[in-house]
């Protein structure tokens, strides 16, 4: 069994890097005077991201606002996919969302269905997996407003590609027991 401990420290680096990379496509780098235009299709979460940036960069320097966006995204993606794992596990809720399994292609049921409702998705890096996360933590918001809200400021995604990385660190190579009863209750 894995080390809880070196297990929440490599999932925090997964996601720190992650947002590190999201912010440099964005136009954020660690030099404020290297800052520029965001990639192309970067500029809506660029839009997302700069009045946060610029807020906190009014109570200290943007080194450190750059850095509390990195920590506080990272925390809250953490702590809701940490919370979705809890609940899958707990039986709290019936739909598998972040629990991958052989049987959907290593993917959780959730994110198996967005798939074939949404083929295009599978052309996207990540597969739709922020399209699919966004719509879960839109639908657990009504539940559980605390966690899902929509309205935080750090509640963005990392590409969908680091997310997929961050679910298999939290839930790696697991078959959800339940997986052949949530397959056959969709289909």
């Amino acid at each position: 069994m894995p080390d809880l401990e070196s297990t929440v420290i490599k999932i925090r680096e997964a996601l720190e890097k992650a947002y590190n990379s999201l912010l440099k496509r964005a136009g954020f780098f660690e030099d404020e005077n290297k800052i520029r235009k965001p990639l192309a299709g970067f500029e809506e979460i660029r839009k997302k991201i700069e009045p946060v940036i610029e807020a906190d960069k009014k109570l200290s320097n943007y080194d450190q606002a750059r850095q509390k966006f990195i920590d506080e995204a990272s925390f809250t993606l953490f702590n809701r996919l940490a919370g979705i794992k809890v609940m899958e596990a707990r039986g709290m809720i019936t739909d598998i969302i972040v629990t991958t399994s052989v049987k959907t292609g290593e993917k959780s049921t959730k994110h198996f269905l967005y798939i074939s409702k949404h083929p295009e998705a599978n052309l996207k890096p990540g597969q739709g997996i922020n399209e699919m996360l966004e719509e879960e933590f839109k639908e657990l918001s009504s539940k559980l407003p605390q966690l899902y809200n929509g309205y935080n400021h750090y509640g963005c995604f990392p590409l969908g590609t680091d997310t997929l990385k961050i679910i298999n660190l939290i839930t790696p190579h697991v078959v959800h027991e339940d997986c052949e009863i949530c397959y056959e209750k969709h289909y």
